[in-house]
C-alpha cells in the first residue's frame, strides 16, 4: 500500500513521484467544494514550482440520486468514463476550439477509487455577456 501524504490524506506519493518525478508536496488546494456523480473531489497539488489537477473517483461518492453513476459501461452516467474519454483522445475532433486538459497519470487505488492526474490549466476564464457576444 502506498505512503500518503499527512498533511490531507489525499495524495498518494508514489502518483505524485510519477507525475512530478518528485513526492515533495508543497500545497494542496481543494477546487470543487459539492461534488457530483462519481466525484469524491478535485485538488490542485503544487510541487516546487509545478502543479497539476487531480480528481478523485469513486462508484457511489455522489449523494445527489440525480446525479448518481453507474458501474454499468454503457449507462450515460458511467464512473470511469471520463478515463476513457482522456486516455484513448475521443475528443480530439473538437480541437483547437476546445480541449480538455492532457491526461497526465491515472491510478486505481487500493480502496477501489480512480485517481485522474490532469493538466493544470490555471484559473478558469472570466465570462461576461460582452466576450459571449463575440
Amino acid at each position: 500500500m502506498p505512503v500518503k501524504e499527512p498533511a490531507d490524506g489525499v495524495v498518494l506519493l508514489d502518483e505524485a513521484l510519477v507525475v512530478f518525478g518528485s513526492s515533495q508536496i508543497a500545497s494542496v488546494e481543494p477546487l470543487r467544494p459539492r461534488p457530483h456523480g462519481a466525484t469524491v473531489g478535485v485538488w490542485r497539488v503544487r510541487v516546487a514550482e509545478r502543479s497539476a489537477v487531480l480528481k478523485l473517483l469513486r462508484l457511489g461518492a455522489g449523494s445527489n440520486i440525480n446525479w448518481a453513476a453507474s458501474a454499468e459501461p454503457d449507462h450515460p452516467r458511467w464512473w470511469r468514463r471520463e478515463l476513457v474519454v482522456l486516455r484513448d483522445d475521443l475528443v480530439n475532433v473538437l480541437r483547437p476550439e476546445l480541449r480538455p486538459p492532457t491526461l497526465l497519470h491515472s491510478a486505481d487505488r487500493a480502496d477501489g477509487s480512480l485517481a485522474l492526474w490532469l493538466e493544470d490549466l490555471g484559473q478558469p476564464a472570466v465570462w461576461t455577456i460582452e466576450a459571449l457576444a463575440l
